[in-house]
């Protein structure tokens, strides 16, 4: 029903309102208008829009016009706003930037400061926001072809056979500084690419870094080096590319105290590796998930088996023929090694259980020896107070295990609505009617050749949200994932969004379980 009356309010405003607007309320914003993220403390976030094509003009909020506050106002002059939106716990401000034009002309600039509450608002003066902001707020920056924050001012110098573009914050904004007191204080936070990510060591992150005083972008036919520059240190990135999937990859590693957590443990999870005595290669599959699996070709399914938790790591399908997994390892134990794959394997799969006492992780090795195929099974176990490493389980406790596992079948998997099916389900697009369905089915056997019909269900379905709330996008460099569905049951399935008559952001499914 929420979601219904957040609809109906979007829709109404659109019949109401020709001019670009956005609604600070419901998150809610005319097409064609862009936003800009920050953070700021350790909860707030920051959000600014404006308009791409076409100026902003109008905010409202819910239904209220928060500005300009009367419709009927007789005004010469044309305007054009950026709207700031600082939300702090309970606390929110809103800052208008307003620009008036007579005709072509500029004739004048404005800044208005309002609180919001749960149903009202107030204006309010600089002195009032600017204590309750007191950190600097972080502006999140796009290198890939996005839209500049009217903040962050960008320098190009032009080489013989490059060319170098340079991002930092200015001092000042229509000679109002930015200084925490005249305004808030702001830097650039995090820097990402909407259309490649980072790679430090063997671990994907969603951007390259959270916190710098300037980044630089050297461009010869394409953006190919990114130099970050931080109070403390600089970071190198080179554009690369990993099972054709574009990466900016890390090649100036800085040992400084003052990195940030996970870049520091991306670096420690390189070092660990590349000084291991046995000096692990691709394809590593680290049950810790520091090593990002897909970076080498390894697909990862999570999964429900009872009070365990379930993951599967496999090669994908397309990538069988070029590469195989190698060795087993968990990083966050003494002794990494869990298991080196034989080099006559010619496919593998590592399966773990996770309880809240114990880790299983079952290595199933399939072995070619001319038209005939052997199947190999060691199974390794851990208590998860125990940080020393995995033991080898042997007979009868090693088959009395697998045993049990068999006994939880069928293990619940979850899927994600705009993810690429795997070796475990499929996936294809029906249509009907104004609707567009998903059939999503689990396959009868994976190309190994294993029956799977009795050992996993569908349970689960996440989708990939793109959106905060409304039609106001998340972070660029943020990845989230929101539950659609959590009691399935069943082999197949088909998925419908009810909504389809609405605007594409408002999504809200049917599912409907289909018969064996």
């Amino acid at each position: 029903m929420a979601v219904i009356v957040c609809v109906l309010a979007m829709m109404l405003l659109k019949c109401n309102c020709t001019k670009m607007y956005v609604d600070v309320k419901i998150n809610y914003m005319s097409e064609g208008v862009i936003v800009h993220h920050g953070t700021y403390l350790k909860n707030g976030s920051y959000k600014m829009f404006l308009g791409e094509k076409d100026p902003l003009e109008v905010v409202f909020y819910g239904n209220s016009r928060l500005y300009p506050p009367r419709l009927e106002t007789k005004d010469p002059n044309s305007h054009q706003l950026i709207v700031e939106v600082f939300h702090t716990g309970t606390r929110m401000f809103v800052v208008v930037h307003n620009y008036s034009f007579l005709g072509d002309d500029p004739v004048g600039y404005g800044r208005i400061f309002f609180e919001l509450g749960m149903d009202t608002y107030i204006e309010v003066d600089l002195p009032a926001m600017v204590t309750v902001i007191t950190s600097t707020v972080h502006l999140s920056v796009d290198i890939g072809p996005k839209h500049r924050h009217p903040f962050i001012m960008r320098t190009v110098e032009d080489l013989t056979t490059e060319k170098k573009v340079t991002y930092k914050v200015v001092e000042t904004f229509n000679r109002i500084p930015l200084d925490g007191i005249n305004a808030p204080k702001y830097a650039i936070g995090y820097v990402y690419d909407s259309t490649a990510p980072a790679v430090i060591g063997y671990t994907k992150m969603n951007y390259l870094h959270d916190k710098c005083l300037s980044f630089t972008v050297d461009y010869k036919f394409n953006a190919e080096k990114v130099t970050i520059k931080a109070v403390n240190y600089i970071l190198i990135y080179e554009r690369r590319t990993i099972l054709n999937m574009p990466v900016w990859y890390l090649v100036l590693r800085p040992e400084s105290i003052f990195l940030e957590d996970e870049v520091k443990n991306a670096l420690a999870v390189y070092e660990k590796l590349e000084n291991h005595w046995e000096r692990y290669l691709l394809v590593t599959v680290d049950i810790s998930d520091n090593v990002t699996s897909d970076l080498y070709g390894v697909e990862k399914i999570m999964g429900i088996a009872g009070e365990w938790k379930y993951a599967l790591y496999q090669v994908k399908r397309e990538f069988v023929n070029t590469y195989q997994i190698r060795a087993v390892v968990d990083v966050t134990t003494q002794v990494v090694k869990i298991h080196r794959v034989d080099k006559m394997a010619a496919n593998t799969t590592v399966e773990v259980y996770t309880s809240a006492d114990d880790t299983v992780v079952i290595v199933t090795s399939y072995m070619k020896n001319g038209m005939i195929q052997d199947k190999e099974v060691e199974v390794y176990e851990k208590r998860n107070t125990n940080f020393i490493g995995f033991s080898k389980m042997v007979d009868p406790a090693k088959t009395n295990v697998l045993e049990s596992f068999v006994a939880m079948y069928p293990i619940c998997l979850g899927v994600v609505i705009g993810d690429k099916p795997n070796a475990t389900y499929g996936r294809k697009e029906i249509t009907g009617g104004q609707f567009k369905f998903l059939y999503f089915y689990l396959r009868d056997s994976d190309f190994r050749g294993n029956d799977l019909r009795d050992k996993y269900r569908f349970a689960y379905v996440w989708e990939r949200n793109p959106y905060d709330c409304g039609n106001v996008t998340v972070d660029g460099w943020s990845k989230r994932t929101r539950v659609v569905n959590r009691e399935l049951n069943t082999r197949k399935f088909m998925i419908r969004n009810t909504y389809s008559a609405q605007p594409v952001d408002v999504k809200s499914y049917e599912i409907y379980q289909l018969m064996e």
